[in-house]
């Protein structure tokens, strides 16, 4: 955890629950908080969004005045053959963790996808766009998405990006190097 030095006496800052710490992204976040967050870092075995009671335990002892949610089933092609447990991560915890964000009337920020488009636009998206996704990963991230707008939380972002690029884990960059290292044409 992070404290702050305010006008000489020692005081704590935002309360961050951080979901998913280990993962490119989170690590990124913690490594861009300030010295103004009191971070708690939250992920598997010891923390898992899929367990419900686990996730209102944790939240109602913390009590964060923010959620930020990294956690995800990333593998894309895994989410094909495994889509129930992708949306259990990816659409049904996120749930939970606007249910008790709700609860304990804070503000949760949810990074989700892409994905949860067709991709065949050929301009970019914006937040009015239907969805349509065409994969297990972009239906189960879809699922998170509509958990938490069907949650009754009024305090939430949610965050829809691509790729992730960053000094650690797979992202498309490290993607293309390597295939570019085991094949003469991409």
């Amino acid at each position: 955890m992070r404290k702050c030095m305010m006008g000489g006496e020692m005081t704590t800052g935002k309360r961050v629950a951080l979901v998913g710490s280990k993962g490119m992204l989170a690590t990124a976040v913690l490594a861009a908080a300030g010295e103004e967050w009191d971070v708690t870092s939250l992920d598997l075995p010891e923390f898992d969004i899929t367990d419900q009671e686990l996730v209102n335990r944790v939240m109602r002892e913390i009590r964060p005045d923010i959620i930020i949610n990294c956690a995800a089933y990333t593998n894309v092609d895994g989410c094909e053959t495994e889509e129930a447990l992708a949306t259990r991560v990816n659409g049904v915890g996120p749930g939970y963790l606007a249910a008790v964000a709700k609860e304990l009337d804070v503000t949760l920020v949810h990074i989700s996808t892409d994905y949860v488009f067709s991709g065949l636009n050929t301009s970019p998206y914006t937040e009015e766009d239907m969805t349509d996704p065409q994969s297990g990963y972009g239906r189960s991230k879809l699922a998170g998405e509509t958990a938490i707008l069907e949650s009754g939380l009024e305090k939430f972002f949610i965050i829809r990006t691509s790729w992730l690029y960053g000094p650690s884990g797979n992202n498309f960059v490290e993607t293309i190097l390597r295939l570019a290292k085991q094949r003469e044409e991409l």
